[in-house]
């Protein structure tokens, strides 16, 4: 059979750490006490298990009415971007003509 193709590539490029973001700088005296941190306290993780890095989440979606036995969509999210600050998701979907 024929298809027709389409294909989408999202690309979120991080300049600063998103954890610095929205932070206000001010200049209020706290009467909270000061908080050691130290390393052998439980680091805060995802839900795939990876720790938190402080940034936010990335959400992108479609929707199509197709056949379900001869058309389809492939996503995937590239995780070797994150390094280099930045998310890159790939989609391909495909429709039989």
């Amino acid at each position: 059979p024929s298809f027709k193709f389409a294909c989408n590539s999202t690309i979120v490029q991080h300049l600063v750490p998103t954890s610095s973001l929205n932070k206000s700088k001010g200049t209020e005296a706290s009467s909270e006490e000061p908080h050691i941190s130290t390393s052998t306290e439980a680091a805060p993780t995802a839900t795939d298990g990876k720790p938190h890095v402080g940034r936010r989440g990335m959400h992108s979606s479609t929707g199509a009415f197709w056949d379900e036995k001869k058309d389809g969509m492939w996503s995937y999210k590239y995780d070797g971007g994150e390094g280099k600050g930045m998310d890159v998701v790939i989609m391909l979907i495909w429709i039989a003509i």
